[in-house]
């Protein structure tokens, strides 16, 4: 378990707590509907709801000097992947809400990303191994939305491709490739490793260890960066 403290905006948490749905939905259009989907078993106004509760939170629990409010939120990695993402319980928080949103909360805000994520990170991690077919994952890392529009695939596609242990069975000629090639990757990156046969897709479950353990290694190393950035 780990304690962050972060710092609010006072004014853009009662704006947003005391904000109706459809005025939420005018001003952050694109950025509701990427929460749904990654929020798919909630509807619109559920996610709304869960908002307010979390700005709530934020009111009743966090110390309020100025216009500033300061909040300790807890976050804890799996146990599965100790190395791995640190997350909050709670359904929706800082960490969980779109960009726009959390710039909006915090304006002062640094917000790091890594586009493509986990493709990149597997890219770089298996560049130099010439017996493992890239060429689609070195499309889908250059540029991700020609290759969706080009071959309508949606994002979630990639992810189930990228860590289930089963090729794909479709008529998506380029999905089936990636497929393919990912199910090469994870047999490769399963050698000599006693994998955990007593969950579903194992070796897809090591592969995604691995990459998030680099992905954390990455973000730590960034984030010592961010006064330099400043």
């Amino acid at each position: 378990m780990e304690s962050l403290t972060e710092i609010y905006d006072l004014r853009a948490v009662q704006y947003l707590h005391d904000c109706e749905d459809a005025v939420i939905c005018e001003e952050y259009t694109e950025d509701v509907k990427d929460a749904m989907k990654r929020h798919g078993g909630l509807t619109r106004a559920q996610w709304l709801k869960q908002v307010r509760m979390f700005c709530r939170r934020l009111l009743k629990e966090g110390t309020i000097t100025g216009n500033k409010l300061t909040y300790t939120a807890k976050y804890s990695v799996k146990h599965s992947r100790p190395n791995g993402r640190a997350y909050q319980s709670n359904a929706v928080n800082l960490q969980s809400l779109p960009m726009a949103l959390r710039a909006l909360l915090c304006p002062d805000i640094v917000d790091l990303d890594i586009r493509r994520c986990h493709p990149a990170i597997l890219l770089h991690l298996i560049k130099d191994v010439p017996e493992l077919n890239k060429k689609h994952l070195v499309e889908l890392v250059t540029d991700r939305d020609a290759v969706m529009m080009a071959h309508n695939i949606k994002k979630n596609e990639f992810n189930s491709a990228m860590y289930s242990d089963k090729v794909f069975r479709t008529k998506n000629t380029w999905l089936k490739g990636f497929s393919q090639e990912m199910n090469e990757v994870r047999e490769y990156f399963a050698k000599g490793v006693e994998l955990d046969l007593n969950i579903q897709n194992p070796r897809g479950s090591h592969l995604y260890s691995v990459i998030e353990a680099v992905e954390r290694q990455a973000v730590d190393a960034a984030m010592r960066l961010v006064p330099v950035i400043r």
